[in-house]
Protein backbone atom coordinates (compact mmCIF):
# COMPACT_ATOMS: atom_id res chain seq x y z
CA UNK A 1 0.00 0.00 0.00
CA UNK A 2 1.81 3.25 -0.94
CA UNK A 3 2.01 6.14 1.84
CA UNK A 4 0.77 9.64 -0.07
CA UNK A 5 2.03 12.13 2.25
CA UNK A 6 -0.57 15.59 1.86
CA UNK A 7 0.97 19.20 3.41
CA UNK A 8 -1.72 21.57 3.28
CA UNK A 9 -3.39 24.48 6.26
CA UNK A 10 -6.84 23.73 4.43
CA UNK A 11 -8.39 21.55 6.38
CA UNK A 12 -11.28 20.26 4.28
CA UNK A 13 -8.87 19.62 1.49
CA UNK A 14 -7.07 17.41 3.82
CA UNK A 15 -9.96 15.84 5.17
CA UNK A 16 -11.32 15.17 1.44
CA UNK A 17 -8.37 13.84 -0.07
CA UNK A 18 -7.66 11.86 3.34
CA UNK A 19 -11.03 9.85 2.14
CA UNK A 20 -10.64 9.92 -1.47
CA UNK A 21 -7.15 8.65 -0.79
CA UNK A 22 -8.18 5.88 1.39
CA UNK A 23 -10.72 4.44 -0.77
CA UNK A 24 -8.47 4.23 -3.60
CA UNK A 25 -6.44 2.01 -1.37
CA UNK A 26 -3.54 4.00 -0.20
CA UNK A 27 -2.42 4.72 2.97
CA UNK A 28 -2.91 8.83 3.54
CA UNK A 29 -0.30 10.65 6.15
CA UNK A 30 -1.69 14.18 6.66
CA UNK A 31 0.69 17.30 7.78
CA UNK A 32 -1.57 20.87 8.74
CA UNK A 33 2.46 22.76 7.75
CA UNK A 34 5.49 22.67 6.45
CA UNK A 35 7.15 21.51 9.40
CA UNK A 36 5.42 18.39 10.65
CA UNK A 37 5.45 17.25 6.94
CA UNK A 38 9.26 16.99 7.14
CA UNK A 39 9.04 15.12 10.31
CA UNK A 40 6.49 12.45 9.00
CA UNK A 41 8.50 12.71 5.83
CA UNK A 42 11.74 11.19 7.69
CA UNK A 43 9.56 9.14 9.64
CA UNK A 44 7.33 7.59 7.46
CA UNK A 45 9.27 7.87 3.93
CA UNK A 46 6.64 8.10 1.41
CA UNK A 47 6.04 6.81 -1.82
CA UNK A 48 4.67 10.45 -2.92
CA UNK A 49 4.38 13.96 -1.34
CA UNK A 50 1.88 16.50 -2.37
CA UNK A 51 2.23 19.98 -0.60
CA UNK A 52 0.78 23.40 -0.94
CA UNK A 53 3.31 26.13 -1.29
CA UNK A 54 1.51 28.98 0.47
CA UNK A 55 1.54 28.31 4.45
CA UNK A 56 2.17 29.91 7.75
CA UNK A 57 5.56 29.54 8.89
CA UNK A 58 7.93 27.29 6.59
CA UNK A 59 6.37 27.14 2.52
CA UNK A 60 6.46 24.33 0.17
CA UNK A 61 8.92 25.22 -1.76
CA UNK A 62 11.41 25.41 1.63
CA UNK A 63 9.92 22.16 2.69
CA UNK A 64 10.89 20.61 -1.09
CA UNK A 65 14.61 22.39 0.02
CA UNK A 66 15.10 20.69 3.04
CA UNK A 67 14.31 17.10 1.48
CA UNK A 68 16.10 17.18 -1.22
CA UNK A 69 19.21 17.92 0.42
CA UNK A 70 18.39 15.15 2.75
CA UNK A 71 19.78 11.74 1.47
CA UNK A 72 17.08 9.78 3.26
CA UNK A 73 14.03 11.88 1.36
CA UNK A 74 16.01 12.61 -1.80
CA UNK A 75 14.37 10.78 -3.93
CA UNK A 76 10.50 10.98 -2.94
CA UNK A 77 8.80 12.02 -5.71
CA UNK A 78 7.25 15.72 -5.05
CA UNK A 79 3.76 17.47 -6.23
CA UNK A 80 3.45 20.96 -5.50
CA UNK A 81 0.21 22.77 -5.49
CA UNK A 82 -0.54 26.58 -5.29
CA UNK A 83 -3.35 29.16 -5.45
CA UNK A 84 -1.31 32.12 -6.34
CA UNK A 85 -0.76 32.85 -10.34
CA UNK A 86 2.79 34.94 -9.89
CA UNK A 87 4.35 31.74 -8.82
CA UNK A 88 6.47 30.30 -11.60
CA UNK A 89 6.00 26.35 -12.33
CA UNK A 90 9.48 26.71 -13.89
CA UNK A 91 11.01 27.67 -10.10
CA UNK A 92 9.53 24.77 -8.45
CA UNK A 93 10.60 22.49 -10.91
CA UNK A 94 14.01 23.67 -10.74
CA UNK A 95 14.31 23.06 -6.78
CA UNK A 96 13.15 19.61 -7.74
CA UNK A 97 9.90 19.32 -8.21
CA UNK A 98 7.98 16.42 -10.00
CA UNK A 99 4.97 18.14 -11.28
CA UNK A 100 3.24 21.65 -10.29
CA UNK A 101 -0.61 22.06 -9.75
CA UNK A 102 -2.78 25.39 -9.80
CA UNK A 103 -5.43 25.69 -7.32
CA UNK A 104 -8.55 25.59 -7.37
CA UNK A 105 -8.37 21.64 -8.01
CA UNK A 106 -10.84 18.67 -8.10
CA UNK A 107 -9.94 16.07 -5.74
CA UNK A 108 -10.14 14.05 -9.35
CA UNK A 109 -7.45 16.12 -10.59
CA UNK A 110 -4.99 15.75 -7.42
CA UNK A 111 -5.84 12.10 -7.85
CA UNK A 112 -4.96 11.52 -11.27
CA UNK A 113 -1.46 13.62 -10.81
CA UNK A 114 -0.72 11.23 -7.63
CA UNK A 115 -1.55 7.93 -9.95
CA UNK A 116 -0.06 9.58 -12.60
CA UNK A 117 3.51 10.05 -10.71
CA UNK A 118 3.50 6.59 -9.01
CA UNK A 119 3.18 4.87 -11.97
CA UNK A 120 5.94 6.66 -13.65
CA UNK A 121 8.26 5.80 -10.40
CA UNK A 122 7.17 2.31 -10.73
CA UNK A 123 7.88 1.86 -14.08
CA UNK A 124 11.81 3.42 -13.31
CA UNK A 125 11.99 0.73 -10.54
CA UNK A 126 11.27 -2.03 -13.03
CA UNK A 127 13.37 -0.42 -15.46
CA UNK A 128 16.25 -0.15 -13.09
CA UNK A 129 15.55 -3.85 -10.99
CA UNK A 130 15.45 -5.46 -14.77
CA UNK A 131 19.02 -3.78 -15.61
CA UNK A 132 20.23 -5.23 -12.59
CA UNK A 133 19.65 -8.53 -12.84
CA UNK A 134 20.85 -8.15 -16.52
CA UNK A 135 24.11 -6.38 -15.53
CA UNK A 136 24.38 -9.23 -12.58
CA UNK A 137 24.05 -12.12 -14.95
CA UNK A 138 26.46 -10.52 -17.39
CA UNK A 139 29.18 -10.22 -14.65
CA UNK A 140 28.54 -13.97 -13.22
CA UNK A 141 29.59 -15.02 -16.77
CA UNK A 142 32.10 -12.34 -17.84
CA UNK A 143 34.80 -12.22 -14.73
CA UNK A 144 35.85 -15.72 -14.63
CA UNK A 145 36.55 -15.55 -18.38
CA UNK A 146 37.90 -12.06 -18.18
CA UNK A 147 40.05 -13.49 -15.53
CA UNK A 148 41.33 -17.07 -16.68
CA UNK A 149 42.02 -15.18 -20.04
CA UNK A 150 44.84 -12.75 -18.48
CA UNK A 151 45.62 -16.01 -16.24
CA UNK A 152 46.66 -18.16 -18.98
CA UNK A 153 48.78 -15.72 -21.24
CA UNK A 154 50.43 -14.64 -17.88
CA UNK A 155 50.96 -18.73 -17.06
CA UNK A 156 52.06 -19.40 -20.91
CA UNK A 157 54.76 -16.23 -20.97
CA UNK A 158 56.22 -17.17 -17.19
CA UNK A 159 56.40 -21.63 -18.68
CA UNK A 160 57.74 -20.33 -21.71
CA UNK A 161 60.56 -18.16 -19.74
CA UNK A 162 61.27 -20.60 -17.00
CA UNK A 163 61.84 -23.66 -19.92
CA UNK A 164 63.41 -21.47 -22.54
CA UNK A 165 65.02 -18.91 -21.01
CA UNK A 166 68.25 -19.88 -22.47
CA UNK A 167 66.93 -19.24 -26.20
CA UNK A 168 65.56 -15.94 -25.68
CA UNK A 169 67.32 -12.97 -26.69
CA UNK A 170 67.08 -9.46 -25.10
CA UNK A 171 64.66 -8.39 -26.86
CA UNK A 172 62.01 -10.97 -26.67
CA UNK A 173 63.09 -10.95 -22.70
CA UNK A 174 61.67 -7.62 -22.80
CA UNK A 175 58.87 -7.96 -24.11
CA UNK A 176 57.13 -10.95 -22.76
CA UNK A 177 57.97 -9.48 -19.07
CA UNK A 178 56.32 -5.97 -20.55
CA UNK A 179 53.10 -8.72 -21.99
CA UNK A 180 52.86 -10.50 -18.18
CA UNK A 181 52.97 -6.86 -16.56
CA UNK A 182 50.27 -5.82 -18.65
CA UNK A 183 48.17 -8.82 -18.07
CA UNK A 184 48.85 -8.77 -14.60
CA UNK A 185 47.83 -5.31 -13.97
CA UNK A 186 44.45 -6.38 -16.42
CA UNK A 187 43.78 -9.20 -13.62
CA UNK A 188 44.33 -6.61 -10.90
CA UNK A 189 42.42 -3.80 -12.61
CA UNK A 190 39.11 -6.05 -12.98
CA UNK A 191 39.60 -7.05 -9.66
CA UNK A 192 39.38 -3.94 -7.92
CA UNK A 193 36.53 -2.37 -10.18
CA UNK A 194 34.41 -5.21 -9.79
CA UNK A 195 34.45 -5.18 -5.71
CA UNK A 196 34.08 -0.97 -6.19
CA UNK A 197 31.36 -1.68 -8.24
CA UNK A 198 29.69 -4.18 -5.49
CA UNK A 199 30.30 -2.17 -3.22
CA UNK A 200 28.52 0.74 -5.05
CA UNK A 201 25.46 -1.10 -5.74
CA UNK A 202 25.27 -2.20 -2.08
CA UNK A 203 25.06 1.32 -0.55
CA UNK A 204 22.88 2.66 -2.75
CA UNK A 205 20.18 2.41 -0.19
CA UNK A 206 22.44 2.98 2.33
CA UNK A 207 21.72 6.57 3.59
CA UNK A 208 24.73 6.44 6.10
CA UNK A 209 26.92 5.59 4.05
CA UNK A 210 25.57 8.09 1.43
CA UNK A 211 25.82 10.52 3.67
CA UNK A 212 29.38 10.00 4.61
CA UNK A 213 30.86 9.77 1.09
CA UNK A 214 28.66 12.91 0.56
CA UNK A 215 30.50 14.62 3.85
CA UNK A 216 34.12 14.04 1.80
CA UNK A 217 35.96 17.14 0.35
CA UNK A 218 38.94 17.84 -2.43
CA UNK A 219 39.75 20.98 -1.83
CA UNK A 220 42.44 21.61 -4.40
CA UNK A 221 41.06 19.04 -7.10
CA UNK A 222 42.80 20.61 -9.74
CA UNK A 223 45.88 19.42 -8.85
CA UNK A 224 44.52 15.99 -8.42
CA UNK A 225 43.03 16.20 -12.08
CA UNK A 226 46.30 16.90 -13.53
CA UNK A 227 47.81 14.15 -11.29
CA UNK A 228 45.33 11.28 -12.13
CA UNK A 229 45.63 12.02 -16.02
CA UNK A 230 49.19 12.53 -16.31
CA UNK A 231 50.15 8.88 -14.19
CA UNK A 232 47.37 7.27 -16.65
CA UNK A 233 48.57 8.71 -19.36
CA UNK A 234 52.28 7.85 -19.12
CA UNK A 235 51.31 4.57 -18.56
CA UNK A 236 49.36 4.68 -22.26
CA UNK A 237 52.94 7.05 -23.60
CA UNK A 238 50.03 9.40 -24.08
CA UNK A 239 51.03 11.78 -21.68
CA UNK A 240 52.21 14.69 -24.48
CA UNK A 241 48.50 14.41 -25.78
CA UNK A 242 46.97 15.92 -22.65
CA UNK A 243 45.99 19.55 -23.00
CA UNK A 244 44.85 20.68 -19.73
CA UNK A 245 42.89 23.82 -19.23
CA UNK A 246 41.59 23.97 -15.35
CA UNK A 247 41.11 26.46 -12.45
CA UNK A 248 41.08 25.97 -9.48
CA UNK A 249 38.05 24.16 -7.77
CA UNK A 250 36.72 22.00 -4.96
CA UNK A 251 34.48 18.99 -5.27
CA UNK A 252 32.23 16.96 -2.91
CA UNK A 253 34.08 13.76 -3.06
CA UNK A 254 36.91 12.36 -1.90
CA UNK A 255 40.55 12.09 -3.45
CA UNK A 256 40.76 8.40 -3.96
CA UNK A 257 37.36 8.23 -5.76
CA UNK A 258 37.99 11.32 -8.08
CA UNK A 259 41.21 10.28 -8.95
CA UNK A 260 39.65 6.32 -9.86
CA UNK A 261 36.82 8.77 -12.36
CA UNK A 262 39.75 10.68 -13.69
CA UNK A 263 41.67 7.52 -14.55
CA UNK A 264 38.89 5.66 -16.17
CA UNK A 265 37.56 8.50 -18.80
CA UNK A 266 41.23 9.04 -19.59
CA UNK A 267 41.53 5.11 -19.65
CA UNK A 268 38.58 5.08 -22.26
CA UNK A 269 39.90 8.36 -24.20
CA UNK A 270 43.45 6.79 -24.49
CA UNK A 271 41.57 3.25 -25.64
CA UNK A 272 39.39 5.13 -28.20
CA UNK A 273 41.35 7.83 -29.68
CA UNK A 274 44.67 7.48 -31.74
CA UNK A 275 48.20 8.27 -30.14
CA UNK A 276 49.27 11.89 -31.33
CA UNK A 277 45.63 12.88 -31.06
CA UNK A 278 44.92 15.81 -28.62
CA UNK A 279 42.61 14.76 -25.21
CA UNK A 280 41.57 18.07 -23.86
CA UNK A 281 40.74 18.29 -19.97
CA UNK A 282 39.27 21.79 -18.54
CA UNK A 283 36.34 22.79 -15.93
CA UNK A 284 34.54 25.44 -15.18
CA UNK A 285 32.00 26.45 -12.40
CA UNK A 286 27.65 26.31 -13.39
CA UNK A 287 25.81 27.15 -9.82
CA UNK A 288 26.73 24.71 -7.21
CA UNK A 289 28.51 22.30 -9.38
CA UNK A 290 31.66 22.41 -10.82
CA UNK A 291 31.97 20.48 -14.26
CA UNK A 292 35.51 18.52 -15.45
CA UNK A 293 34.77 17.66 -19.07
CA UNK A 294 37.56 15.21 -20.37
CA UNK A 295 37.11 15.70 -24.83
CA UNK A 296 38.82 13.35 -27.28
CA UNK A 297 38.85 13.17 -30.91
CA UNK A 298 38.71 9.71 -31.27
CA UNK A 299 36.64 7.41 -32.79
CA UNK A 300 33.43 8.49 -31.07
CA UNK A 301 30.10 6.51 -30.13
CA UNK A 302 26.78 6.31 -32.20
CA UNK A 303 23.78 6.71 -30.56
CA UNK A 304 23.04 3.28 -30.30
CA UNK A 305 26.20 2.38 -28.38
CA UNK A 306 25.55 5.74 -26.13
CA UNK A 307 22.26 4.21 -25.05
CA UNK A 308 24.22 1.52 -24.23
CA UNK A 309 26.68 2.29 -22.18
CA UNK A 310 26.54 -0.10 -18.81
CA UNK A 311 28.41 -2.01 -16.55
CA UNK A 312 28.52 -5.01 -18.77
CA UNK A 313 29.06 -3.56 -22.65
CA UNK A 314 32.65 -3.14 -24.37
CA UNK A 315 33.03 -1.51 -27.41
CA UNK A 316 34.98 -2.54 -30.66
CA UNK A 317 36.92 0.65 -32.19
CA UNK A 318 39.08 0.70 -34.16
CA UNK A 319 39.08 -2.81 -35.39
CA UNK A 320 39.95 -3.71 -31.69
CA UNK A 321 37.82 -5.28 -28.59
CA UNK A 322 38.92 -3.65 -26.18
CA UNK A 323 40.02 -5.55 -22.87
CA UNK A 324 38.44 -5.36 -19.38
CA UNK A 325 34.77 -6.10 -18.02
CA UNK A 326 33.98 -2.93 -19.10
CA UNK A 327 32.84 -1.59 -15.89
CA UNK A 328 34.87 1.81 -15.87
CA UNK A 329 32.00 4.39 -16.88
CA UNK A 330 29.17 2.42 -15.18
CA UNK A 331 31.32 3.15 -11.87
CA UNK A 332 31.69 6.23 -12.69
CA UNK A 333 28.31 7.01 -13.24
CA UNK A 334 27.34 5.66 -10.38
CA UNK A 335 30.30 7.55 -8.02
CA UNK A 336 28.92 10.58 -9.65
CA UNK A 337 25.08 9.70 -8.71
CA UNK A 338 25.81 8.78 -5.21
CA UNK A 339 27.89 12.47 -4.44
CA UNK A 340 24.42 14.27 -5.91
CA UNK A 341 26.21 15.08 -9.08
CA UNK A 342 25.91 13.41 -13.17
CA UNK A 343 28.19 11.44 -15.54
CA UNK A 344 27.28 13.12 -19.39
CA UNK A 345 28.43 11.50 -22.35
CA UNK A 346 28.11 13.13 -26.09
CA UNK A 347 29.57 11.91 -28.98
CA UNK A 348 29.97 11.70 -32.96
CA UNK A 349 31.45 9.06 -34.49
CA UNK A 350 34.17 9.43 -36.24
CA UNK A 351 34.97 12.77 -34.59
CA UNK A 352 35.19 11.76 -30.81
CA UNK A 353 33.64 11.93 -27.34
CA UNK A 354 33.20 14.38 -24.54
CA UNK A 355 32.85 13.10 -20.70
CA UNK A 356 31.61 15.91 -18.68
CA UNK A 357 31.47 14.94 -14.80
CA UNK A 358 29.16 17.38 -13.22
CA UNK A 359 30.10 17.31 -8.85
CA UNK A 360 28.70 19.14 -5.83
CA UNK A 361 31.37 22.30 -4.84
CA UNK A 362 31.81 23.91 -2.01
CA UNK A 363 33.01 27.27 -3.35
CA UNK A 364 32.75 29.21 -0.47
CA UNK A 365 32.65 27.03 2.72
CA UNK A 366 35.98 25.79 3.81
CA UNK A 367 38.49 28.10 5.22
CA UNK A 368 41.34 29.99 2.86
CA UNK A 369 44.46 28.17 4.68
CA UNK A 370 42.73 24.71 4.02
CA UNK A 371 45.74 23.12 2.60
CA UNK A 372 45.40 19.16 2.19
CA UNK A 373 43.50 17.53 -0.37
CA UNK A 374 41.00 15.61 1.34
CA UNK A 375 39.02 14.38 4.53
CA UNK A 376 39.38 10.66 3.02
CA UNK A 377 37.24 8.37 5.14
CA UNK A 378 36.72 6.23 2.19
CA UNK A 379 37.95 2.46 2.40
Amino acid sequence: MAKILIIDDDDSLRRGLEMVLKLKGYQPLMAADAESGLTLAREQSPDLIVSDIDMPGMTGLEALVELRNDVATSAIPFILMTGKQNISVRDGMDLGADDFLHKPLSFAEILKAVEARLSKQRAVRTAADRRLSSLRASLRLRLPKELTDHLNEIISNADILQNCADNIDGPMLQKMSGDIQEHARCVQSSIRNFILFVQLETIQSDHEEISALRAQLTANAEAVIVRAARSFAKTRDREPDLDIDLQPTRVEMATDLLTKIIEEIISNACKFSEPGSPIRITNRELGRFAIIEIADRGFGMNSDELKAVDAYVRFDKGGVLQPGLGLGLSICKRLADLHGGSLEIKSVEEQGTTVSINLPAKLHLLREDTEGESKETHH
